[in-house]
């Protein structure tokens, strides 16, 4: 038996081999470290602000940055308000880059208020897995801010007559809903001395006219139409001076039964006449006074009435023979 096996030169040898032994155990595994090992970073920014009811798509777009020839996808997904996702788009990596939601993609929004998008990329062989931050992309989608428009039945009116409003809203969302309330003044301000017209129901954006009003004394009166809004359109309130009624007294029993040239009846419009005097008439060059009859025309009378009398006297002489 060999008894120096153990000598200081066999032991080096010895641990030599270990250390190349456990070596080659890892180089498999380190291998894959060295393939993984980059870590590429993402930021983002998402589309404009979009105002419900536009049209107009949420959008994002993906800057990938850091990495080692990156291949795979990128993810964009979107959260609603209420952090439900709504929309979910894949686009393909080739390259460090900017990446966007595909033209034919993006997301029509139905609900006011902070949307959320987050970009995901997936990583590859040579690249770790890396995603935007959920608070680092909020979008912001406002309600429809529309306007309320009103026409009076009539802007002239008498005492006793009814009277209502009509509103019409333009801009709204096409399922608007809400209230709108009429109410009468009697300051250009729309302040003072406030009449209730009614509150009415909006359905899909359309609004009922207001109560009819009857008017029992004389004065300038002045509507007003507000709109409330709802969860997707802004309020809305039309001017003061919008509509202005101006109540006339009633005509009196005598004035009405005697015509005058700006008298209408029911059914016609009112229009001036203007009285139409006849040229005045002259008796040889001058003033006729109360005689229309010109001067040549009496002359012809008497030559008439001459000739007249002188067939009377010979038929009296034919008779007395």
């Amino acid at each position: 038996m060999d008894t120096n096996i153990w000598r200081p030169g066999r032991a080096r040898s010895f641990r030599l081999a270990v250390v190349f032994a456990m070596v080659a155990m890892f180089i498999p595994a380190l291998a894959g470290v060295a393939s993984a090992c980059y870590s590429p970073t993402i930021t983002t920014t998402t589309g404009d602000p979009v105002v419900i009811g536009s049209g107009h798509k949420l959008t994002d777009t993906a800057h990938l940055t850091g990495g080692y020839s990156p291949t795979g996808t990128i993810t964009f997904t979107l959260k609603d308000p209420n952090s439900v996702v709504r929309d979910t788009e894949t686009v393909a990596v080739s390259g460090n880059g900017y990446y966007s939601t595909p033209l034919s993609g993006g997301f029509v929004p139905d609900m006011v208020g902070t949307w959320h998008w987050v970009a995901r990329y997936g990583g590859d062989a040579n690249n770790y897995t890396v995603a935007s931050d959920a608070n680092e992309e909020p979008v912001t989608v406002s309600p429809a801010g529309p306007t309320i428009a009103t026409v009076l039945s009539k802007s002239k009116g008498t005492v006793g007559d009814t009277i209502h409003d009509t509103a019409t809203l333009t801009g709204t969302t096409a399922t608007a809903g809400g209230k709108v309330t009429y109410t009468i003044y009697t300051n250009t301000a729309c302040t003072s001395g406030a009449i209730d017209a009614g509150t009415k129901t909006v359905t899909n954006g359309s609004v009922p006219n207001s109560d009819g009003i009857v008017f029992n004394s004389v004065g300038t009166w002045y509507w007003q139409a507000v709109y409330s809004g709802d969860a997707s359109n802004a309020a809305a309130t039309s001017a003061c001076t919008e509509e202005t009624l101006v109540v006339d007294p009633t005509p009196s029993a005598s004035t009405s039964a005697t015509p005058t040239p700006f008298q209408s009846f029911q059914g016609e419009t009112a229009t001036p006449v203007r009285a139409i005097t006849p040229p005045p008439t002259t008796v040889g060059g001058g003033p006729s006074g109360d005689s229309p009859t010109p001067f040549f025309a009496l002359m012809i009378c008497f030559a008439f009435g001459g000739l007249g009398l002188l067939a009377v006297q010979r038929q009296r002489r034919t008779l007395s023979r």
